[in-house]
């Protein structure tokens, strides 16, 4: 009895578990279309963790954002089948109190709820038409983080430029994350004026909630990270793709970026504090394994950074094209704000201006090394100072850059990097150890490295007491390796428009008459940039994808490639095409060339209506069984004196003219055609098309009653 009861205590225990928390388990909701209507729908259906699923669909405009106040997973069917464009107007957005047109907002409306169940943004296309903005993530809290974001795997196109003047918006970022929000933004692919801001919790402080009560560490998770994301930049203006301000902490990681344009580009920008607003700069941020890829010929500077404010590591990045030269700065532009809690003595201003860690906001305890361009040249490190009452930054105390002496024995000013610690060090300095190249980042850098970068940066202090300071977090990000719902591929690729299909001309005049002929398939897929089709002209008799000899040349959709094949015989083809994880099977076509000296006429067959109503045009069509030119003529005449040609479709076995005929008439008209042996039909196929009488109905003025059975039907004729 006792037993029982307390079997029962416990299911009551989950029952009122599952009551307060809304659910056991997570759901899925399918949208119905991939409308605003019918997605903000879904989502407004859906509760906390559930999974929103938006079907594949060609390109859609949102006239409105949809919003979305709970984590939850909002999964399209992939980028490229689950296609957004927006053309929502500016407006002023009801948070961040400037204008604003995104396309998704997530406001979570209970932080303490939202705060450890995964938010993502998964699966799809979203057209920003040159003036939209893409996504906007919102942490109201200033005492509770907003720890599992993750945006991933999604294709954002033409996104907006902050130049539009006809569509303008005071935010200029393709993703805002905005307030004390930690995750990863990882795999996708940008283009056009692209702009990604991490920035913490302004509204009403200027950041000084972020900044002065989130403290900062270096190789934590309590950042947002930007990893292995495509980046291709069209933009004309200076201004950064990575910028971030109001306590903002972030890590940008091993991405690739290109940029197009032929100007002087800053890649990230690091604010500092302004006294516009009382505004806070960044806590801190982290930059390495980033791939930065100017166009050839290239003249305009390259800025891999630009650190006004906060605490930094910046190692391992690399420049190529950098025809004007590359480098990093770091500034002072204004005097720290007041915050009222006292600095640690050495930072640039003393009194009341640190968080309440201990961290000044000016530029702090940061590290640069081993970054490079144009292959080994090391990256300079540039000073600028802002008018009285800013100071100076200070070199070997608030930041320390290379130093190629830093190594043996003795490291007292800088960086140093290599595989053994120096027996002697002033406070201060650092060395990254590490068995990897100190020289150059090959296989370093970029989305998917082919060797991330390890290694541990260790810092002097006190005297010749080194310490371990800083090891970068683990690689992929933790919320990739427990991803929950990937998109997934169970689709192999779809195979369609073998060509050619119609008989060839042999044009060889030698044993043992072969001809070189092109083939081609057309292979789409889910993954478009995995697939791989092969070919063959022999197999067993179960063949597989593996077996297949030959690969087709890829372009875009199209695989095509060319088989020597047998004159006056018939050839298969066996082909099959993989995306890397589903492979079709094998399907063969035949392909036939004829004799080099094939003397046989195309057969003509009439394919159009000899009875036609009265038009001002007729449509004469004819098909051949082969390759062949066709003309028409109103006389039976030689195919050479024929005045008239079709024009050919369907690898010129289809034949189409329009002809015009007038109403009331038969009209008789000889077709020959001319194979591509130059063998001409020595008769003509006559085709004879009749066509009605225009019908007119003459009743004067009046009424006109037709009887239709059970009732009439009255017609008045207007004079």
């Amino acid at each position: 009895m006792k037993t029982i009861r307390i079997i029962i205590i416990f299911l009551l225990a989950v029952f009122f578990s599952m009551i307060i928390y809304g659910k056991c388990f997570a759901a899925t909701v399918d949208a119905a279309s991939c409308s605003q209507d019918d997605v903000q729908t879904a989502i407004d259906s859906a509760i906390r963790g559930d999974t929103v699923k938006i079907p594949a669909c060609a390109e859609t405009t949102w006239d409105t954002a949809v919003t979305i106040t709970k984590s939850i997973t909002l999964q399209g069917a992939g980028a490229g089948s689950t296609n957004i464009k927006g053309n929502i107007a500016v407006a002023s957005d009801p948070v961040m109190a400037i204008n604003t047109s995104w396309m998704i907002r997530v406001v979570p409306s209970s932080i303490a709820d939202d705060t450890n169940v995964l938010m993502r943004i998964t699966g799809f296309t979203l057209d920003g038409d040159s003036k939209n903005n893409a996504i906007y993530i919102y942490n109201s809290s200033t005492t509770t983080d907003l720890n599992k974001v993750m945006i991933d795997n999604n294709t954002f196109t033409n996104c907006r430029s902050y130049k539009d003047t006809t569509h303008s918006a005071t935010a200029d970022k393709t993703i805002f994350i905005h307030g004390n929000i930690y995750g990863v933004v990882h795999s996708n692919t940008f283009s056009g004026w692209v702009g990604l801001g991490t920035f913490g919790n302004r509204y009403a402080t200027g950041g000084a909630t972020s900044f002065i009560n989130e403290a900062f560490s270096f190789g934590s998770a309590n950042a947002m990270y930007w990893e292995d994301n495509t980046i291709t930049y069209t933009g004309t203006d200076p201004d950064q793709i990575f910028g971030g301000s109001w306590g903002g902490a972030y890590v940008i990681r091993y991405n690739t970026i290109s940029i197009t344009q032929n100007v002087y580009k800053s890649v990230t920008d690091f604010h500092g504090n302004q006294p516009s607003g009382t505004l806070y700069g960044v806590r801190g941020a982290e930059l390495y394994g980033n791939k930065i890829d100017r166009a050839s010929g290239n003249t305009g500077y390259t800025r891999l950074s630009d650190m006004a404010g906060g605490r930094h590591m910046e190692f391992y990045n690399y420049i190529s094209n950098a025809g004007g030269g590359a480098g990093i700065q770091v500034r002072e532009t204004y005097i720290d704000h007041v915050t009222g809690s006292a600095c640690p003595s050495g930072t640039l201003y003393s009194g009341n201006y640190c968080s309440t860690a201990g961290q000044p906001q000016h530029v702090w305890t940061t590290y640069i090394w081993n970054n490079r361009y144009n292959t080994t040249s090391l990256m300079g490190v540039r000073r600028s100072t802002g008018s009285s009452p800013a100071k100076a930054l200070r070199e070997n105390t608030d930041y320390w850059k290379d130093n190629s002496n830093c190594t043996g024995s003795s490291c007292t000013t800088g960086v140093g990097c290599g595989t053994t610690l120096p027996t002697s060090c002033t406070t201060g300095t650092g060395y990254w150890k590490t068995s990897q190249s100190c020289a150059n980042t090959t296989n370093m850098v970029g989305t998917s490295p082919a060797t991330p970068i390890a290694g541990t940066l260790y810092r002097c202090g006190p005297t010749n007491v080194w310490s371990v300071y800083y090891v970068p977090l683990a690689y992929p990000h933790a919320l990739r390796a427990n991803d929950p719902v990937p998109p997934v591929d169970t689709e192999a690729p779809v195979i369609s428009n073998f060509s050619p299909i119609v008989k060839m001309k042999c044009n060889d005049t030698s044993a043992p008459y072969t001809e070189d002929v092109a083939i081609s398939i057309r292979a789409t897929d889910y993954d478009q940039a995995n697939v791989v089709c092969k070919w063959d002209t022999s197999v067993d008799a179960d063949p597989t994808y593996a077996e297949l000899s030959n690969t087709f040349t890829v372009s875009g959709e199209t695989f095509s490639d060319t088989v020597t094949a047998n004159c006056a015989a018939i050839t298969s083809i066996y082909y099959a095409c993989t995306d890397g994880t589903n492979t079709t099977s094998v399907t063969s076509t035949n392909i036939e060339v004829g004799d080099y000296g094939d003397t046989s006429e195309a057969v003509i067959t009439n394919v159009g209506m000899t009875n036609q109503a009265c038009a001002v045009t007729q449509l004469l069509i004819v098909n051949t069984d082969k390759q062949s030119t066709c003309k028409w003529s109103t006389t039976d005449q030689a195919y050479a004196s024929m005045e008239n040609t079709f024009t050919t479709t369907v690898d010129t076995t289809h034949h189409e003219v329009s002809v015009t005929q007038n109403c009331s008439t038969s009209t008789t008209r000889y077709v020959r055609c001319s194979t591509v042996q130059g063998v001409a039909n020595s008769s003509s196929l006559s085709i004879t098309t009749v066509t009605d009488a225009a019908k007119t109905i003459g009743i004067g003025t009046g009424s006109l009653t037709i009887g239709i059975g059970t009732g009439t039907l009255s017609v008045t004729i207007l004079p």
